[in-house]
């Protein structure tokens, strides 16, 4: 049942969570920086991984839309993951102060809320409870995502989800279904896989910030 992650996945993961800070479209943001659409959308979807020569060219795009992305964070994960600054080609430090990466992060979420109110998309945004889904995410790194409710959760297969289990309750698991179940699946070994009739709601982890302990 469990399905060990790969590099290829970890990488899309990054890519689409540098790529949703942009605020225009994925068509819009690739036509205007002179990227092919449906190369970004296949390394966002994990289809194939992002080449070490297009590294600089996609940062450098994400750069001009007032998204800082180093492109070793995109490559291995390593270092500082994207954050908005204020103007264009504004570079962000290495080390920046608590209050300051408090800032950044409020003004992240806002802009991924806001740039799907755009769209009428509803999102969630919600702090990673555990570590059972390392080492994508480490309890207390912010993820959101595109909200579903009272859907069929079966699109969702196989994707890194938000899981509201009850109206108390919401998780970070991979979400997977035998067609008749929500089957949530942790990615330590020691963690329990969880099977639910239904769930209140789900969406898919497109948004990650990691938190500096």
């Amino acid at each position: 049942m469990k399905k060990k992650p790969t590099d290829l996945e970890a990488v899309a993961g990054r890519v689409r969570s540098a790529r949703s800070l942009v605020r225009m479209s994925r068509k819009d943001f690739c036509e205007k920086h002179g990227l092919n659409q449906y190369t970004v959308q296949s390394w966002e979807a994990g289809r194939y991984l992002i080449r070490q020569s297009n590294l600089k060219t996609f940062c450098k795009a994400l750069e001009a839309e007032g998204v800082h992305c180093a492109p070793v964070w995109l490559s291995t994960g390593e270092g500082g993951g994207p954050k908005l600054v204020e103007g264009h080609r504004i570079s962000v430090p290495d080390t920046v102060s608590v209050s300051q990466e408090d800032e950044f992060l409020q003004i992240e979420m806002a802009a991924f809320r806001s740039t799907h109110k755009i769209a009428k998309i509803e999102v969630v945004i919600t702090r990673v409870p555990d570590q059972a889904m390392r080492p994508f995410y480490e309890e207390g790194d912010y993820v959101g995502g595109r909200l579903l409710v009272g859907e069929d959760f079966r699109r969702l297969n196989g994707k890194n989800c938000i899981v509201k289990t009850s109206a108390n309750n919401s998780v970070v698991r991979r979400l997977c279904s035998d067609g008749k179940h929500i089957i949530l699946v942790p990615l330590q070994p020691d963690e329990e896989v969880s099977i639910f009739d239904t769930v209140l709601s789900a969406a898919e982890v497109i948004w990650h910030r990691r938190v500096p302990q």
